[in-house]
Formats: C-alpha cells, sequence, structure tokens
C-alpha cells in the first residue's frame, strides 16, 4: 500500500464504487462523488454532489454505490426521528439510472442499519452490512449481513431485509 494522503480537506466517510467500464469513482460524506485517475492517485474530475429528484441528499454520512439488476443505488445513513435518543439509524436509499443522478426519493432501505454498506454476492443477491448504532436497535452494539429484496417500481426501488 502506498499512502496518497488526503483526496478531500471535507468530510467523512468514503467508499470506491467500480463501474462496470471499470472506472473507479471515490464516493464520500452524504453523496459526493469523484472519477477517480486511472492510477488512483488522485481525482480525474472535480466532485459533485449526488441528489434526488427533490433536491435532498439521500443520508448524511457513509455513502456508497453498488450496482444492481443495470440500476445504481445510493445509499447512506440518516438519524430518523429524536436523533441519538429514542430516533433511529437507517440505512436509507435511492435509485437511478445514470451514475451521476437524479436519483428517486430516499427511503429506509435497512432500520437501525445505518452505516453499513450494500453489496452483490456470489450468487447475485443483494445484501448488506450493519452494526446496531441506536438505543432501540434489536442488534444494538452487533455487527450483521442480511439479505435484501429489491423490487424496482415507478421512479425508485422498495428495499427490505429478508
Amino acid at each position: 500500500y502506498i499512502d496518497m494522503g488526503r483526496l478531500t480537506d471535507r468530510h467523512i466517510d468514503s467508499s470506491l464504487f467500480a463501474d462496470e467500464d471499470g472506472e473507479v469513482y471515490y464516493v464520500w460524506q452524504d453523496g459526493w462523488i469523484a472519477r477517480m485517475k486511472p492510477d488512483m492517485t488522485g481525482f480525474a474530475e472535480h466532485p459533485r454532489k449526488l441528489l434526488t429528484v427533490d433536491g435532498t441528499t439521500v443520508g448524511y454520512e457513509g455513502a456508497f454505490i453498488v450496482k444492481y439488476r443495470g440500476k445504481y443505488l445510493l445509499g447512506a445513513a440518516e438519524w430518523n426521528g429524536d436523533e441519538r435518543v429514542d430516533g433511529t439509524y437507517d440505512m436509507m436509499v435511492s435509485v437511478s439510472d445514470r451514475l451521476y443522478g437524479p436519483y428517486s426519493p430516499r427511503q429506509v432501505a435497512v432500520p437501525h442499519g445505518g452505516h453499513g454498506t450494500m453489496f452483490v454476492n456470489r450468487d447475485g443477491e443483494l445484501m448488506a452490512t450493519l452494526f446496531g448504532n441506536d438505543r432501540t436497535a434489536p442488534f444494538r452494539t452487533k455487527l450483521g449481513i442480511v439479505r435484501l429484496e429489491c423490487r424496482f417500481e415507478r421512479g425508485g426501488a422498495v428495499i427490505f431485509p429478508v
């Protein structure tokens, strides 16, 4: 490994997304994205913000992208309700036909599963990693992996744990 230094001086919680064409994107915070140079030494373009059709972000931290059945799923963590008291720290998701969006209105994909990430396993199933961060989570302070059911519908998707 080589320390490449900081790619951005703002925000946190980065991940990488490799598209089917081989391009790699750096995704972070609440939906910032930038295509990487082929040698991964920095950005090949100016960062931009991925937004939903109503102009909002999908969540406030831990953004990630996964491509599933030809659609881009943009996810992030969000506190819903009374933050850090009785609220839930959920994995939110939006869907788009195009990487840069716009994305569908956001929805809760994994209740209490904030700050995880989705991935497609070897069998082609949509999965999510998670941990119970909010105090109302039935799996508080535990790690987990769940299989997700995903149905694409008009202008979005319905995603839920199985």
